[in-house]
């Protein structure tokens, strides 16, 4: 079943209050409230208050699973989870972000690995149904990880385009936590092109400033055996009206296949981002119109 159709006509909320550093999360609550809103009575809050349906995303540890219990004492509530991590059970072998959970990452620290897991765990008695972006997270035989798990698919509405002619700015766009990984992929593309790096959080209306003046959004995975792409980079470079390069041709997901794919292994690598910087007003109408598709497809 559509996911729209489990929540048409009813009360939803839509809340942060597990995120204490809410600006992290807007763009995951933007597309959920955006994809429903015309369909329900749905509101975007900080705490827990009466609903039919929460909408919640993922990440629980022990006080915040207790007082989302104590929230739920007497009361008939629907519970959706958004997931945005990756987790996988490949035969017996369970995999975080397509490794060993205890396995050292630079982007994320194994204790918060198995903060997350353990959260999802403990709430998924009360939980109805978990929902992710398009086919992300893969979550391969996520039902032998949490019994019963019903997972919905949500699509983006169409977006309109927002492309405009750049003056000389930058050649590429990165934003997003600098893993040791990225930082190499970064210093290598800085000895032949313009690049302007935002490691720390940054507002939309800087983020779109900095957008209006970049030819491409660069989407480079954390680390060299990384294996998806990341919709909601696509889809936020695409509303504002920039597109998307992926230093990488070997990522998963139906939102891969609308942007531009390359490999850092390509002999002539440099001088195929070149031919790109001057065809961007091409790509982006190209990658629109695939991306719109796609939000259409069923």
């Amino acid at each position: 079943m559509d996911f729209r159709d489990l929540v048409k006509n009813k009360n939803v909320l839509i809340t942060t209050f597990n995120h204490f550093n809410h600006n992290t999360i807007s763009d995951q609550t933007e597309f959920v409230y955006n994809g429903i809103k015309d369909i329900t009575n749905v509101r975007i809050e900080k705490t827990l208050t009466p609903c039919n349906v929460l909408i919640i995303i993922e990440y629980f540890d022990d006080f915040l699973i207790s007082k989302l219990k104590n929230f739920l004492v007497d009361k008939d509530i629907e519970i959706y989870v958004i997931l945005t991590e990756h987790m996988d059970l490949v035969g017996k072998k369970f995999y975080f972000h397509g490794d060993d959970i205890l396995n050292k990452s630079d982007y994320m620290d194994s204790r918060d690995k198995i903060t997350r897991i353990c959260g999802l765990l403990s709430i998924s008695p009360y939980v109805s149904g978990f929902l992710r972006l398009f086919d992300l997270p893969e979550l391969t035989n996520f039902n032998h990880i949490i019994n019963n798990s019903n997972i919905y698919n949500l699509h983006s509405n169409s977006i309109i385009n927002n492309y405009k002619n750049r003056k000389k700015g930058y050649d590429f766009l990165f934003y997003g936590k600098i893993t040791v990984y990225r930082r190499k992929i970064l210093n290598e593309l800085n000895n032949n092109f313009k690049i302007k790096i935002v490691a720390d959080f940054i507002k939309n209306d800087e983020l779109q400033i900095l957008s209006d003046n970049s030819l491409f959004v660069l989407s480079i995975p954390q680390n060299e055996d990384w294996k998806w792409s990341s919709p909601m980079r696509v889809i936020k470079s695409l509303k504002m009206g920039v597109p998307v390069l992926s230093i990488s041709n070997k990522l998963k997901g139906k939102i891969s296949d609308i942007i531009l794919n390359l490999s850092i292994n390509e002999a002539d690598f440099v001088n195929l981002l070149r031919k790109s910087l001057l065809n961007s007003e091409k790509i982006f109408i190209s990658q629109l119109i695939d991306f719109n598709k796609l939000c259409n497809e069923k």
